[in-house]
């Protein structure tokens, strides 16, 4: 089992946990062979017990994590205006309600006048392609979202659902190895309309849709049946998507509570010379 993102504010992000961390093991048992049902009756428990997670994070050796488990009541989508006049919006997941929610918090930040936007999609893991399509939409005025290329055919193209007048302001579009699925459609698609520049660390790269069969002794089989294509045809799942502007964060930026990517969308948002 391989973390994609631990969403914001949940047991897993205050443990400590990051992208690409591999479970080894939970509560001493193997997970190796589980499905991801499994999985979730596993790590699922009442509030305030915990469970005990064993690591495994590049060469380090493993090492145990415990979490305290917690009901999750995440806000997906927060904004703030930032000095210099830079609109900030944060995603961190892309379910049902986000479209609505990003409409009515953008009312409230374009009626501030600013001059220029970062969509934060930094740990965002994805989530309904609906709304990612609907949120690109408040972007970008037309054109191609993504591909969906099956085993047989031509790519399917799937184009801009625009309810509203597209936000019109220089933009910058935070990624990281957290930054998956949904959130790669979007940003792959900004990219490629040069609609935004991307900056911050290659994303994830998952790019496949896939269905669950269940079988009879109870394990499950998924099944690749298509992969989403940004429109420049380029496949989110072979090695995610590089940034126009690679911009680390380092380990030691987290602990001294410093943030260069924003810190060189901002530079460049205000026009303070070249960002570096």
């Amino acid at each position: 089992m391989v973390v994609v993102a631990p969403l914001e504010g949940s047991p897993a992000q205050r443990a400590g946990l990051r992208p690409g961390d591999v479970i080894l093991r939970v509560d001493g048992e193997e997970t190796a062979t589980w499905s991801l049902t499994d999985a979730v009756t596993r790590l699922r428990g009442p509030a305030g017990t915990t469970v005990q997670l064993t690591i495994q994070r590049g060469d380090q050796p493993p090492f145990a994590v415990t979490l305290v488990r917690a009901r999750l009541r995440i806000a997906a989508v927060r904004t703030q205006l930032l000095p210099g006049r830079v609109a900030y919006v944060r995603l961190s997941s892309f379910h049902r309600q986000v479209p609505n929610d990003l409409r009515a918090a953008l009312r409230t930040l374009l009626a501030q006048r600013p001059r220029g936007l970062v969509l934060d999609l930094r740990d965002n893991p994805g989530g309904l392609l609906t709304s990612a399509m609907e949120v690109t939409g408040f972007f970008l005025r037309d054109g191609v979202v993504l591909y969906e290329q099956r085993r047989q055919g031509e790519p399917l193209p799937l184009t801009v659902r625009r309810a509203v007048v597209p936000v019109d302001l220089p933009m910058v579009v935070l990624v990281n190895r957290g930054t998956a699925s949904a959130a790669e459609i979007v940003a792959g698609a900004l990219q490629d309309h040069r609609r935004a520049l991307l900056v911050g660390e290659r994303t994830f790269g998952k790019g496949s849709v896939q269905s669950v069969h269940r079988l009879s002794d109870q394990s499950s089989l998924r099944v690749t049946f298509a992969r989403w294509l940004t429109p420049g045809r380029r496949d989110i799942g072979r090695s995610g998507l590089l940034p126009d502007v690679v911009v680390p964060l380092t380990a030691s930026d987290l602990a001294g509570g410093r943030d260069p990517q924003l810190e060189w969308a901002l530079t460049y948002l205000r026009g303070e010379g070249q960002a570096e």
